[in-house]
């Protein structure tokens, strides 16, 4: 398999809505995750999330912008390599804005819970492990589409 087909692909629905000026967005499955590494294969199943953010593309002139940071995340799934998620998401853009605008999906793993040995917010520093990532143009996505993305 390729590289793309080891980190997997995701497959979203990106829809417009001009008279909110809200880009809705739908996560339905990902499919294709790598195993993570266990020490059992019972625990070489992912408990996968997706984490999504609207950013400014870094060649654009509003790149250094001050704009509302806007991101939200799924729920995780457990013990799988093929989430189901289902979800959907409003994300505040104006039309003008998806010509340099572009949404940043990662897709997670959250680590079960165990007991650190390290105190206070040390114990906290790995929250998710990046399972695979993507960058979607906003300013040439069909209005109302659903696609497979494939996770880099």
């Amino acid at each position: 398999p390729s590289y793309a087909e080891r980190l997997g692909r995701i497959e979203l629905t990106l829809r417009y809505s001009p008279a909110r000026q809200s880009l809705v967005l739908a996560c339905h499955r990902v499919q294709l995750l790598p195993q993570t590494a266990g020490p059992t294969v019972d625990t070489n199943l992912c408990n996968p999330y997706v984490k999504f953010s609207i950013e400014a593309a870094e060649s654009s002139a509003y790149a250094n912008q001050q704009s509302k940071k806007q991101s939200k995340r799924t729920g995780t799934a457990r013990s799988t390599l093929t989430p189901v998620f289902d979800e959907s998401f409003d994300f505040q853009v104006n039309e003008i804005e998806l010509s340099y605008r572009y949404l940043r999906v990662r897709v997670l793993h959250r680590k079960p819970k165990s007991k650190s040995i390290l105190p206070g917010p040390a114990a906290r520093l790995s929250r998710g492990v990046l399972l695979g990532s993507a960058r979607i143009s906003l300013a040439d996505f069909e209005h109302n589409s659903t696609a497979w993305y494939e996770l880099g």
